[in-house]
């Protein structure tokens, strides 16, 4: 769909970070899709089927860390991160 996306396959080896800014793109070209009048839906479908594995991923790396813990260059990106993992629920970390 987009040609300057990594494949799918290649998911799995980048870093959470590059995962961060990678799931930041798709929920762009997400909201891109949709606009109006000329809503694309079969793009905005792919974009939220991206989504869905990138916090895939990232949930997994989570459980195999035995915590919700991170890459340490993400601290200050917790609540950024939490929305890619758990989307409309996640929740501030608490104080």
């Amino acid at each position: 769909m987009s040609g300057s996306w990594p494949s799918a396959n290649e998911l799995d080896s980048m870093t959470d970070f590059e995962l961060l800014d990678h799931a930041v793109a798709v929920t762009a070209a997400k909201k891109d899709a949709m606009a109006e009048p000329d809503t694309d839906i079969e793009r905005a479908c792919f974009c939220e089927l991206r989504r869905e594995r990138i916090r895939d991923v990232l949930k997994a790396r989570a459980r195999r860390r035995h915590g919700n813990d991170t890459d340490s260059e993400l601290a200050d990106l917790a609540v950024p991160l939490a929305e890619v993992i758990y989307g409309d629920r996640a929740e501030p970390p608490s104080a």
